[in-house]
């Protein structure tokens, strides 16, 4: 009994207490009320204000999102019309200067994409040395930057730089695109005239990816290599 009359008391005094300083704020916000509603109105302006920001950055989010997907539909549909390649061209232009970060490295992809569709090959090669020095740990766009890189140079016949920069993903233990590196290399050597070169190649694509979709057909094309 003694020890909850104790629990009793300390409750009442906490009670005291709370209801002391109660009476001390009320009283000091009746002295001193002008002071109190500037702090009140200070504080609902900072959180409107906060509001207002996160609101427009939201929005404007959504609008560089909406954007993007406007961009990567006129690009999808370029194959047929023209026309839409170039508008996409100028929305991946506009994201890769003004968007955040992300969605501009996705606008250097897309721009070296279309630059090498339209066969201009040393502009490509500009987006996407871009991006690769952009992309920091960002290693699927760094590998899709270095492809783009090996296409190009292949296409201006720079075949020592299209090499080093598929090996780059090939000693990469990290990268999802190690089999189109190997099989990009290989070409490469084909077209070079390098028939043993490109046989090896293709022969060491094939011991370490057995269970690719292109295996039946890099097989063919490795015997037909071989009877040239």
């Amino acid at each position: 009994m003694a020890a909850a009359r104790k629990i009793q008391r300390k409750k009442l005094k906490q009670q005291d207490e709370f209801y002391g300083y109660s009476l001390k704020m009320l009283n000091w916000i009746l002295r001193n009320w002008r002071y109190a509603l500037a702090g009140l109105a200070f504080f609902l302006a900072v959180v409107f204000i906060v509001w207002g920001i996160n609101t427009y950055l939201d929005s404007q989010i959504n609008k560089s999102v909406a954007k993007y997907y406007q961009a990567i539909n006129l690009y999808n549909q370029a194959d047929s019309n023209s026309a839409k390649l170039m508008e996409a061209r100028a929305i991946f232009q506009q994201i890769k200067k003004g968007y955040s970060k992300d969605l501009a490295l996705q606008g250097l992809l897309y721009l070296g994409h279309i630059d090498y569709m339209e066969g201009n090959f040393e502009q490509a090669v500009d987006n996407y040395l871009e991006l690769y020095r952009r992309a920091g740990k960002k290693q699927s766009l760094k590998d899709l930057a270095v492809l783009g890189l090996s296409y190009s140079y292949e296409s201006m016949k720079e075949y020592s730089k299209a090499i080093s920069y598929l090996h780059e993903i090939i000693n990469s233990s990290e990268s999802v695109l190690t089999d189109q590196a190997y099989l990009s290399l290989a070409r490469l050597y084909e077209q070079m005239d390098n028939r043993d070169k490109a046989i090896s190649i293709y022969q060491d694509a094939l011991g370490k990816f057995p269970q690719a979709p292109w295996k039946n057909v890099i097989e063919a094309k490795v015997e037909l290599l071989k009877n040239l």
